[in-house]
């Protein structure tokens, strides 16, 4: 989205984004029901359905643990070995772990502000399958296109980031906030926290303790200033850092010093 000159929301410093005139906390984002997704492995045949339930609990308990670690670690305590082809055909036949993950996540982060009487705002497929005895406060609204979905989290006042599977970086969803003026709310993880600042360019949560994410929203819904200080933090940080060209530029540069190196190892 072009930000352009017009009205600004008391809670925003970026110039052109009028915002919703209530805060709530946007998650634009799929769900599916992770007891219809758990089905999935449960039907695997054995002995994918063993290591895919093992995998499943792995993962729940740590959720910064990656798929790819999981499953070593796994081959490990078996005292198995698998080639990179075999390992690499495992991963593919246990998508359904990914899936389980990443729904089971989105729940919970979701039934938490819910039950803390936290308005959400859910776009995105799949919402109608989500059951909770709080949802009167949550409003769900149609999914759109994506290239549509900018325009409606520039409206936002805080995004929602819940993407476990993104464990060693981060979803597109975290700079399509900074990029648009909605202060990003995310689990943190290790990439992230070598990136950015906890409160400074975004708000972090833990989940393996939710109530961090409740707490977090809440500060960010009672305090219009304090968005509007991490959104103008987080805008810049993206026209620094985090920009198509950013990347480009951070590919070349590291594909130039790999070509270097090759060169240098064969003098």
């Amino acid at each position: 989205m072009k930000l352009s000159p017009g009205s600004a929301c008391s809670d925003t410093v970026l110039p052109g984004l009028q915002k919703d005139a209530e805060c709530r906390i946007l998650f634009t984002a799929t769900y599916d029901d992770p007891n219809e997704v758990y089905k999935v492995v449960q039907a695997a045949p054995e002995p994918l359905r063993s290591v895919m339930k093992q995998l499943v609990e792995m993962r729940v308990a740590d959720p910064l643990l990656p798929m790819e670690e999981a499953f070593a670690q796994y081959l490990r305590t078996e005292g198995l070995e698998l080639s990179a082809e075999e390992f690499a055909l495992f991963m593919n036949a246990m998508y359904a772990v990914d899936a389980y993950i990443r729904n089971y996540f989105r729940k919970q982060v979701t039934d938490r502000l819910l039950a803390q009487k936290i308005p959400v705002t859910v776009m995105g497929s799949g919402w109608e399958k989500y059951r909770h005895p709080g949802e009167r406060w949550l409003k769900r609204e149609p999914e759109v296109v994506f290239g549509l979905s900018f325009e409606r989290i520039a409206r936002a006042h805080v995004l929602l980031n819940v993407a476990p599977i993104f464990n060693r970086g981060m979803h597109d969803r975290i700079p399509a906030g900074m990029a648009n003026g909605a202060v990003v709310l995310t689990e943190k993880n290790p990439y992230l926290e070598r990136q950015f600042t906890d409160g400074n360019e975004l708000m972090f949560y833990s989940l393996t303790d939710l109530d961090t994410a409740a707490e977090a929203a809440e500060r960010l819904i009672g305090d219009p200033v304090l968005r509007g200080e991490i959104a103008l933090r987080a805008y810049r940080e993206f026209e620094a850092h985090h920009t198509w060209r950013c990347r480009a530029e951070s590919i070349l540069a590291l594909s130039r010093s790999g070509i270097c190196d090759a060169e240098a190892s064969e003098v």
